[in-house]
């Protein structure tokens, strides 16, 4: 089976500040940004496609993905996690990849200087670090930029 690697871009939007954030990667690993200006944090980071699941919908594997077959996702550490061990926050947000489908999948293959983007929040409500399952600003979507 030929190995396919899928471009990936999380950009976090004002984070809190003060606070560090950083992608894990494995268990432990952390990776810092690949953007950051105090307004906009962004990741960037690549996954593999593994065989689709059972639903047809398309799995990813690789270091950065996180969590069991069926329900993948990325995390993006912050605080202590991340890290930064003054801190007062101990966060982890996850990042959900099933809202990625195989028609976006098609159009990235398709398209050499194109990525997967999505944008979420580096806040609660709060004003808080993001944790948990987070939502979207803008959920996943064929972006221009080669990762």
């Amino acid at each position: 089976m030929e190995i396919i690697n899928i471009a990936l871009r999380i950009h976090v939007i004002n984070p809190s500040p003060d606070v560090t954030y950083r992608m894990q990667k494995g268990k432990t690993e952390l990776v810092n940004p690949t953007f950051s200006d105090g307004t906009k944090i962004t990741f960037d980071l690549t996954v593999r496609l593994g065989n689709p699941l059972e639903n047809g919908k398309p799995d990813f594997l690789g270091e950065y993905s996180q969590g069991p077959r069926g329900d993948r996702f990325i995390y993006i550490n912050s605080g202590v996690r991340s890290g930064q061990p003054d801190s007062p926050w101990d966060r982890r947000a996850k990042i959900k990849l099933s809202a990625i489908d195989n028609e976006m999948i098609s159009i990235l293959l398709a398209n050499p200087h194109t990525c997967l983007g999505a944008v979420i929040s580096g806040q609660n409500k709060d004003g808080s670090p993001a944790c948990a399952t987070v939502p979207f600003i803008e959920s996943w979507h064929v972006s221009l930029g080669k990762v």
